[in-house]
This record gives C-alpha cells, structure tokens and sequence, in this order.
C-alpha cells in the first residue's frame, strides 16, 4: 500500500500542474491580417449620454446627426395634415404590402403608387366626378384656388381589406373591397345623430379596427364597427380636417393651423392634453417607410425599384422636379460624440486606421479625433482630458454618400480606444454619419525588414507609416482572393457596369443571357435556378418554369406588417399561379358517332379547314381561288383536323412587356430556346380588354369581376363592352326602338 502511495504521488502532482496550466490564458499575439470594429446603426453606435451632446440617431435611417434645436423643429399642426411627418396626409393612406394609395380631389381620381415605374397610376373604374356609384363630389368648390386644400378634405383610408372612400359633398362612405376594387356599400351614421347633412372628410382606425370618420358639419367624429355599425360618436371636436392614432391607441385631431393638436383616449374615452412639437409625441408611432416633407411633398424614393434620387410628389400625385428637400429643422451649430471605449484585447495595441461613410453638405464638417490608453476610464475622466492628449485631428469635408473617408490613428500604443467626432455646422444642415469602421493593430510589412530598421521607435513609426501605402495595396488583392468564392455565387457576384459585370460573364459559362432591363435582384435569382432547369429544356414543365422566373412570378412578395398597426388585415385567398402555356390541341371538339349532338358548341370539320387550294379532277372539283384559298404543299390533306391543332402553343404574358422592344425580343427568345424543337407558338400579350373570342380566354387572361354600377343610358359614354346597369329608380323605362338602340357590344340587364 504504502509503494503505491510513492508511485501515484508524482503522477498526482504532475497531472495537476498540467490541469492549473490549462486553466492559464493564452498569450495575445497579433493576427496575421488587421481585425475590424464596426459602429453602425445595425450593431449599435455605442452611445453614452455622458460622452454625446447634441448628437442623435435619425429615425429614418439611423445615421448619426445633429440634433434639432430645441426652439425649432415640425410641428403636429402643418397644413398637409401629416402630423409633422407620423402620418400620411389624409388624401393619402398605405396598404399592408406598402402600396401607397392618393386620392386626388383636383380629379376626383384613385390613384396608386407603381414602384417599378415610380410614378402614380389611376385605379381603373373608381374615381370621377359626379353623385353615382364609385364616382366623388367635386370639393374644389369649397377651395379658393386650385393650390389651396379644401375646407372638408375628402380623405381615404385601408383597413381589414377595404378602402374607405369619404365623399363630403356627396353626404356618404363609399366602402371598397381591396382586393378587385368591388364598392360593398355606403356607410351612414343615423339621421337623429346628424343634425346637419354629415360630411365625411378625414378616416382613422383605432387598434379594434373601429373606422373613425370626421365629420366637420356636425363638429363630431363617427365610430363603425368593421362591419358597418354605427356605435357612437365624439361630439365636440370641431372641424376636424386630419385624424391619426398611435401604438398606444390615442387619437390625435387637427382642426386648424394655429390651434394645438388634441389627444383624445379612445381606451378611457377621456381627453388627455394637447401637443404641438414633432418631438413631443415621436415616440408613441411607428417609422413610415416614406417622408412627408414639412410643405407637404412625398418623398417616395424608398418605395421606387432602381431609384434613390429622393423623387418628390405632391398630394395630387404629379411629381415635382427642382424641389429640394428641407427637414424643417434648425440644428444646433457644434455637437461633439465620444464612443465608449473600443476593447481590441491585445496588449499595447497599436491601433491602425479609421474609415467612415458619411454623407456632408456644404456649410457643415467633421473632425475626427482619437485617444488609447492601456486601462478603460471613466466617463468622466474621458471628459476631463485636455485637448493636447487627443490625436489624429483630422477634418472631414463637404462629401457625397459612398466616398469613404479614412485617415491613420495617430494614438500612442493601447488596449482601449476612444473616438471624438465633432460635428460642425452653420445651423441650417447636419451630417449624417452611416458606419465607422475601426482597423487593429497595425501589421506592417516591417516585420519582412531587418531587425534593425525598427530599433528605434521613431524610425519605426515612420517606416510602419511609409509601408502602410503598399501593405494597403497588397492585402486589398488578397482580401479579393479571399473573397474569390464570392464572384462565382450569383447573389454575391459583381453586377456593375461594362467591364464590371461579372455577373453577366458568370451567365454565359451556363449559356444564359440575362436581362439587363429586369431589377438585378431578379437576375441573380435566375441565374441561380437556372442550372435546376437544364434537365427540363424542350418540355411544357420546363417552359412554364423559366416563364415564371422571367415574369417573376414564382416569387410571391412578402406582406409588410407595422409593429402597432391599428387594425389587422385578413389574408387574401391563396394565389395561385397562372397557366402561361395553352396547348392547341386542348382546343379540339371532336364529335363521336352515337355521343356528339350538335349546338353551340359542336364543329363540323371539313377538307376547308387549312382553306387549302385544291384543283379540279376527274371526281372532285377545284376550289382554288386567288386570294382565298392557299397553296400549301406540306402536311397531309386527309390529316387537316389534326394538323392544325398538332405540335403549337399559345403563351399568355403581362401586355406591359409588349411594349418594351428589348424585353419582347429577350421573352421570343427564351421561348425558341426552351420549346421543344418541332412545335410552333404564338406570343399573346394581355390587354385590360375583356372580349371573348376577340382577346380574352377564361382561365388564361380573364377572370370574373364585379358587377358594374352606375352606367346609365344618356349619362355615361358608352365604349366597347359597356354593360347598362339596373334602371334607376324613378328614370325612364328603356323600350327598344323607342329610346334605347342596342349596339354590337352593348348588353342591357
């Protein structure tokens, strides 16, 4: 026993140095390429309230800038009715897949907002002046001039999948379905509740999906239900002419430019206070995907595919060129920020180099300042230290979006690193700062040198300074080495300009040619499905395929929900995706002997069927005639029936790529390559025409809609397919010949 005590004695206490050695840390040693501190609005700005004065993060796109003064900013009460920016304008409301939607009451029309050509298009059937279904009361009459806004705005508003349409002069609610544009109704509060004639102008929603209408004739706002009910009103309010509720259900009301906003709690049905700054209130709503400016313009440029150039509309929808944008803010003229101290865990770091991506106007400048120190110290001591103590002091200048700035980190060795940007400007602009990024340590191509070139400390400062110009160089091509797997992945290749499109060389490796015309994220999804397809080139299944990809109709875009939206909207019915080919042979009626019955249906096939010219003999006679019949010598005569439905297609496609050369050219040629090789085809492009047997073929290009209203005989301009609908009630009874004519198109119900 005691042996084996002596024995297991040294094993003991040598597997227990290695233990205590294990636990011990590593030694830092520097890496072999420069590591990154990245400060942003998606990592965080590390932001200290003890070490920012009159800095803040904008709330459209989190940049760092120059707070507001506090004696300026937007106000709630601006004559656009946008609640300083919250809200949209009345005339103005956005769906759940962000489709803006503005009624222009200069037109009385519907329009809605078209990304792809950013610009605003009218919503077919609604809209118009007149007091029939779908059409709006003309309010400029109330307006003293074309630029002014009416004294009872008509105002719009989405919600649980309808489109509220408020009509003043007409005295109603015209309620649409969102989905298809079909009118569902009118909404009416109860006549003992509106002494005078109602007039609806502005349309909110509270968090239960109750529809609160404005009503400045009877100084009240109405409450419905989402299906129609009239359940109360607020009486008191005056002539409300703009209405909005926050995360918190609260409403706001604007009456008047001069007087304050009030708040209303429609959860205590009290009144709260009143409110006139911007900032008074900012916190309580959610970020609009676009920005109203303070005169009233829509700045859409978020909303448009391939455009920033911050494209302005006014609120009938025309846009407007030479504008510039103004934020409605005086801002303060010095604001400094100080981050908090970036670690790099490395002793006696030697800190490399700072880049930032900032966008700076005339009038305004940043300087950039630094300071390391070996121990993290406090707020206060970082506040404390004279101004001698902070290296680099470099000014950045008046600079455009994407031209990075960077300068070299002139701080003496340190663990911790501390960044001081003074933000300088005349009161009238800011800068905005976007990203910093933050180089450790620096790794010179000294240390390929002798020894003795870095001996002395300011001869090595300089020459790791001098080699720093090539050492950027160099690692800028090995980073592209590293990243080399990058240019062969088509959601990550090159896509610039000549020589620079990469994208489009790593296209014809497979032998695709992309569509420069289409938006590029839709190139790289084809070209990255397009290696799936190759096994079915020359079939239905193939075809089909690669024409939803070009049309893009394989990807179903992604419905955007706001955070505390007031009111939910119900999914819309599955979409399915449309059929594109239609095969020829389908369109065969053949009839059987004992099972065919003739009708409207029925076909009798002939030997005219192809109109073949045929020439006279011995036992049949001639039917060739010049310019009716045709000579055709291919095919089989006695195979006519056949042949003329064998072997073709038809494919159905939207009518706007007919109207792009380019496009049409690329789709004929996508369809030749991918067709089988002995089939013929025909290129439809769908109108919005509904003709059958002319155009249009139920199932393919056609669906079925709602009933048209408010088309009456002597009132409305009849055109093709016009359909009469029903009589109205005390007008004259149509009798044929009399004074109704029925036309080639027309239908009367």
């Amino acid at each position: 026993m005691s042996n084996c005590s002596v024995k297991q004695a040294p094993v003991t206490q040598a597997f227990s140095s290695k233990s205590h050695a294990g636990f011990l840390p590593a030694a830092a040693r520097p890496p072999h390429d420069p590591l990154q501190i990245a400060l942003d609005e998606r990592v965080g700005w590390r932001l200290r309230e003890t070490l920012i004065d009159g800095i803040e993060a904008a709330p459209q796109d989190g940049a760092l800038t120059i707070a507001a003064d506090p004696d300026s900013g937007r106000l709630l009460n601006e004559a656009s009715g946008s609640f300083g920016g919250l809200s949209t304008p009345p005339n103005i409301s956005l769906a759940p897949d962000g489709t803006v939607y503005l009624l222009d009451w200069l037109s009385g029309r519907l329009k809605r907002f078209d990304a792809c050509d950013c610009d605003f298009t009218t919503v077919p059937c609604t809209g118009g002046f007149g007091d029939q279904p779908r059409e709006l009361g003309n309010p400029v009459n109330t307006a003293q001039s074309e630029d002014d806004i009416p004294s009872i705005f008509p105002g719009i508003g989405i919600c649980g999948g309808n489109l509220y349409l408020a009509d003043p002069a007409n005295h109603r609610l015209q309620v649409f379905s969102l989905h298809g544009f079909a009118l569902r109704g009118f909404w009416n509060p109860p006549a003992e509740h509106q002494p005078q004639d109602w007039q609806p102008s502005a349309i909110g929603f509270d968090r239960r999906g109750y529809v609160l209408v404005s009503d400045p004739a009877n100084g009240c706002i109405h409450q419905f239900n989402p299906g129609g009910r009239w359940v109360g009103c607020i009486e008191g309010v005056g002539a409300v002419r703009a209405l909005v509720t926050d995360c918190e259900n609260r409403l706001y009301m604007f009456s008047d430019e001069i007087a304050p906003i009030k708040i209303y709690s429609l959860d205590q049905d009290v009144w709260l206070s009143t409110a006139v700054r911007y900032d008074e209130v900012a916190a309580r709503f959610d970020k609009l995907p676009i920005t109203v400016t303070p005169d009233g313009y829509l700045n859409l440029a978020s909303l448009c595919v391939g455009r920033q150039d911050g494209r302005l509309f006014d609120l009938q929808g025309d846009a407007v060129t030479g504008k510039q944008l103004t934020a409605g803010h005086t801002f303060v003229q010095q604001a400094s920020y100080i981050s908090a101290p970036l670690d790099s865990r490395l002793y006696r770091c030697q800190w490399d180099r700072i880049s930032i991506d900032a966008v700076i106007p005339e009038g305004a400048r940043i300087k950039v300042s630094t300071y390391s120190a070996e121990t993290e110290l406090s707020d206060g001591q970082i506040l404390d230290l004279p101004e001698d103590v902070w290296s680099t002091a470099q000014t950045m200048f008046p600079q455009l979006r994407g031209q990075d700035w960077d300068a070299l980190i002139r701080s003496e060795p340190g663990r911790y690193l501390w960044l001081r940007l003074e933000f300088l400007s005349d009161g009238s602009v800011t800068p905005g700062v976007y990203r910093i990024l933050v180089d450790f340590p620096r790794i010179s191509l000294r240390r390929y040198l002798p020894a003795v070139l870095g001996e002395e400390p300011v001869s090595a400062d300089f020459t790791d300074r001098f080699l720093g110009i090539f050492d950027r160089s160099f690692r800028g091509i090995e980073s592209k080495l590293d990243q080399q797997a990058g240019y062969f992945d088509p959601m990550s290749a090159p896509a610039g300009p000549g020589r620079k499109n990469f994208l489009g060389w790593l296209a014809s490796w497979i032998g695709i040619n992309l569509d420069r015309t289409l938006p590029l994220a839709r190139q790289r999804y084809i070209l990255k499905q397009a290696g799936k397809l190759f096994p079915l080139r020359g079939t239905l299944c193939g075809l089909r395929k690669n024409l939803e990809l070009y049309l893009g109709l394989d990807q179903v875009a992604c419905r955007r929900e706001r955070g505390c939206a007031p009111c939910t909207t119900p999914e819309p019915p599955e979409w399915q995706l449309p059929q594109l080919i239609l095969e020829h042979y389908r369109l065969r009626r053949w009839m059987f002997l004992n099972a065919g019955r003739l009708g409207e249906q029925s076909r009798l096939w002939g030997q005219d069927i192809v109109n073949r010219s045929q020439l006279s003999g011995p036992q049949t006679n001639g039917n060739a005639r010049l310019g009716v019949t045709q000579l055709n010598t291919t095919q089989d005569p006695f195979r006519d029936p056949m042949h003329v439905y064998a072997h073709k297609f038809s494919v159905f496609v939207p009518g706007c790529i007919g109207r792009s050369r380019q496009r049409r050219r690329r789709l004929e040629q996508l369809i030749e390559q991918e067709k089988p090789a002995h089939t013929a085809h025909q290129l439809i492009f769908v109108e919005p025409r509904f003709r059958i047997g002319v155009q249009s073929m139920i199932g393919f290009d056609s669906v079925i809609g709602c009933y048209p209203e408010g088309v009456v005989l002597n009132q409305s301009g009849l055109g093709k397919a016009s359909v009469l609908g029903p009589a109205v009630r005390g007008g004259p009874e149509l009798r044929v010949g009399q004074n109704a004519r029925i036309g080639t198109t027309t239908t009367i119900n």
